[in-house]
């Protein structure tokens, strides 16, 4: 991704394209699976059926554990919250759920596409607008500047808030509009 300058002195970066970001929800589709008891063997071989190359180090690892960590189940059972944004992004979902609502995969007709037609779900991903995207990258920011704002400083926790859906719904979105050099090292500094 490029840290470059514009001529104004603003960072550009190049976001990620429909294929990458549908690639993306695939591995997510396969750790999220494999956190839910799917055998993760299982798991990297139907994204090698898939054609899906871009599993990050720290999916590959988890995928490869037979028996992973209680951490790391819950951990990655969160990325579903990701999931749902990059499906969101990718036309898949009218609009979120609440940020203090997580969200339901099987409720999500995108999602049993992805798991179950694949080649389909990848043939046709396209992007919302740019603007859009980056419009809700934005105020996922600002949604979790409001977090920190209370954790930091003790107030209360906004009702509408919950601090582990607005993360993973930012970092997700965060990486798509081209912060971070892959999956794994998403910058969320507010």
């Amino acid at each position: 991704m490029s840290d470059e300058r514009d001529a104004d002195g603003d960072e550009t970066r190049e976001p990620r394209s429909a294929r990458v970001v549908a690639e993306r929800c695939l591995a997510l589709v396969a750790a999220i699976s494999h956190a839910h008891g799917a055998p993760g063997a299982k798991m990297l071989s139907w994204l090698v059926e898939c054609g899906v190359e871009s599993v990050s180090v720290a999916e590959k690892a988890f995928l490869l554990e037979a028996r992973p960590e209680n951490q790391a189940v819950v951990d990655f059972s969160w990325k579903a919250e990701g999931l749902a944004a990059l499906f969101w992004a990718l036309g898949g979902l009218p609009s979120l759920w609440p940020l203090n609502q997580q969200v339901s995969l099987e409720e999500c007709e995108v999602f049993r596409l992805a798991r179950e037609e694949p080649a389909t779900f990848l043939a046709r991903a396209t992007l919302r607008p740019l603007a859009e995207l980056k419009a809700a990258e934005e105020d996922l920011f600002d949604q979790h500047w409001r977090v920190r704002d209370a954790q930091l400083f003790g107030k209360p926790m906004p009702p509408e808030l919950h601090p582990g859906i607005v993360y993973e719904r930012r970092y997700a979105l965060t990486w798509l509009v081209g912060w971070g050099e892959d999956w794994d090292d998403v910058p969320t500094d507010t």
